[in-house]
């Protein structure tokens, strides 16, 4: 008898330890914006579809989709709701927050053509497109007029360098850097502190208010 209560009780503890690592302490801020402390059950590495969110005071998790709230906070991962042009039609989605400030950065990895958004101070946000096309090259001819050899290259058209050239046209220091500036994370962020730091330089309060870990 003693041995079935131990294992029951092992099996209670193993059952709360998968409980609280499929979930992280966090929040969610309604559309109203009233801030409700709570967990969050993780959705892997990606951007998650849907917010399950559970309240300190409730049993149960409910689901919250990209346009019900304004944004969640689960770990030190922090999203966003907006609505963008995605797959040839304007979507509600959850971005990632890579960096918050009077000109922000948010990631969107469903697509790696356009994963990179940056928001302007006047509120718009606006793709970072970074489109990757293949190239075939078709070629010699063999006297029976067949195709013998194809060749095939990928070309980058990194229109994302001309959109930050309009985002950032009054800082001549920071427009030089576009023309070699990567589409990736870490490039992104620090052309955006650069900018704040002389745009923003001297002004009172915390320029930043978010930056992803």
């Amino acid at each position: 008898m003693q041995n079935k209560i131990k294992l029951i009780l092992i099996l209670l503890c193993i059952a709360v330890s998968i409980q609280l690592n499929a979930a992280n302490s966090g929040y969610i801020i309604t559309l109203k914006g009233d801030t409700i402390q709570g967990s969050i059950k993780k959705s892997g590495s990606g951007t998650p579809k849907v917010c399950k969110f559970k309240s300190a005071d409730s049993d149960q998790y409910d689901n919250y989709l990209p346009g019900s709230i304004l944004s969640f906070k689960t770990g030190d991962r922090y999203f966003i709701s907006e609505r963008i042009f995605y797959d040839d039609e304007f979507q509600n989605v959850f971005l990632e927050v890579l960096l918050k400030a009077k000109l922000s950065l948010y990631r969107f990895p469903k697509d790696r053509n356009q994963e990179f958004y940056v928001e302007t101070s006047d509120g718009n946000i606006i793709g970072l497109y970074n489109e990757q096309k293949k190239i075939v090259l078709k070629n010699n001819l063999n006297p029976n007029n067949f195709i013998s050899t194809t060749d095939e290259y990928y070309a980058n058209y990194r229109i994302y360098r001309d959109i930050l050239f309009y985002v950032f046209q009054n800082c001549t220091s920071v427009c030089q850097q576009i023309n070699t500036l990567e589409y990736d994370q870490e490039s992104l962020i620090n052309l955006l502190k650069e900018y704040l730091s002389i745009t923003e330089k001297g002004k009172e309060g915390n320029t930043i208010t978010f930056e992803k870990p």
